[in-house]
């Protein structure tokens, strides 16, 4: 993801992330939050290995990796996450050999 995309994504989420009064929260910045989620989207890795970089403990980074996508999903998903034929995406993942995905006809 290049900066840019990072600093859209942002923008849009602003007005929607909440800046809880506890001090722990205070010290960590909307983009740290940003960052620390996108660094565990695009990374099957632990939560220790996520927060580390930033500074944050294991708690934290959980904290801000659910807020920001808890934000994404409720208030952007109508935008960025679209399936336009719920059935033709579960028969793809089918034919991809993934047995858990069941497709009713």
């Amino acid at each position: 993801m290049i900066w840019a995309t990072l600093q859209e994504l942002l923008i849009q989420l602003y007005p929607y992330l909440e800046q809880p009064t506890s001090t722990m929260w205070l010290s960590i910045p909307m983009d740290t939050q940003l960052a620390v989620a996108m660094f565990k989207l695009a990374t099957p890795t632990s939560l220790h290995h996520v927060g580390h970089p930033f500074g944050l403990g294991k708690l934290i980074t959980k904290k801000a990796i659910l807020e920001v996508c808890g934000t994404l999903q409720d208030m952007l998903g109508h935008t960025v996450l679209r399936v336009h034929d719920l059935l033709e995406v579960m028969m793809e993942f089918c034919t991809l050999g993934f047995p858990s995905v069941i497709v009713n006809h």
